[in-house]
């Protein structure tokens, strides 16, 4: 086997490179991410509306799904108000 040296020179230059290329991957992956997750882009006002109207309604399914699970965990936990008196 070979044994290969090392310098401090090869070590800082490796290091470099694999920074830039770290950096090229942070920012394709940003990207990619902030095309998946943007809005479509609407070209009529028509369809702005109807994509207004789909996070109005995206919102309030999010609300009504949000109260029945509370209402559920409430109804599992014992209220200190509805204990009797003896």
């Amino acid at each position: 086997m070979s044994k290969q040296k090392y310098t401090l020179e090869a070590i800082d230059a490796r290091r470099d490179t694999l920074a830039e290329e770290a950096t090229k991957q942070e920012k394709q992956i940003r990207e990619d991410v902030e095309g998946l997750f943007a809005p479509p882009v609407s070209e009529t006002k028509i369809q702005s509306w109807v994509a207004q109207t789909e996070k109005a309604l995206a919102i309030y399914d999010g609300v009504m799904l949000g109260w029945k699970i509370f209402r559920q965990f409430r109804r599992l936990i014992p209220s200190r108000s509805k204990k009797r008196r003896r």
